[in-house]
């Protein structure tokens, strides 16, 4: 994979007629919304887009990226790596048409002034490969969940767990014996 950074906004319909896919380098400075978000990069992203043409003329760009996210741990608030490595597709949707005419299950992507924003679109697929809530695997996390009781201690005392109707029982059996 190239070793050079992606371009800011490509144009999809010039690219749709190239067999070479465009690979290259995203920084963090190149995803302002996962900077927002408090989200690093712990290396430059990894991307690699092909174009191509659908029949009926439609433009599609494949896709797939692959970084290490620097993200916070919600158990012990520590730093951890999450690895994404992810592809996506979607229909160049041209000026002018509605989303209401693609199919539900084709995703669009936007034309800016006959462009798309490479970065934009690499930066919405990196925001939805995000954990809802990161933590670290258990047997990594400094903060350990505890873990009270071992399944074994837990059987042995669901078998010994009085039955609330015992004290009853044991009470009629008195009675049975007095009477």
């Amino acid at each position: 994979m190239s070793e050079t950074t992606l371009p800011e906004r490509v144009d999809p319909f010039r690219l749709a007629g190239n067999t070479r896919p465009l690979e290259g380098l995203l920084e963090a400075s190149s995803l302002p919304r996962l900077v927002a978000a408090g989200i690093a990069l712990a290396a430059p992203a990894r991307v690699s887009l092909r174009f191509g043409r659908e029949h009926g003329g439609q433009v599609k760009v494949f896709g797939s990226a692959q970084a290490e996210l620097a993200l916070q741990c919600q158990r012990c608030l520590g730093s951890m790596t999450w690895p994404v490595d992810t592809t996506f597709e979607g229909v160049v949707l041209d000026e002018g048409r509605s989303i209401e005419e693609l199919p539900v299950e084709l995703e669009p992507v936007m034309l800016e002034d006959g462009r798309i924003s490479v970065w934009a679109l690499v930066e919405d697929e990196l925001l939805l490969a995000l954990p809802t809530v990161p933590m670290h695997a258990d047997d990594r996390c400094p903060d350990q969940p505890l873990k009270e009781f071992s399944q074994a201690e837990v059987d042995t005392l669901r078998k010994q767990e009085d039955n609330p109707f015992a004290a009853l029982g044991a009470l009629k059996g008195r009675l049975d014996d007095d009477g």
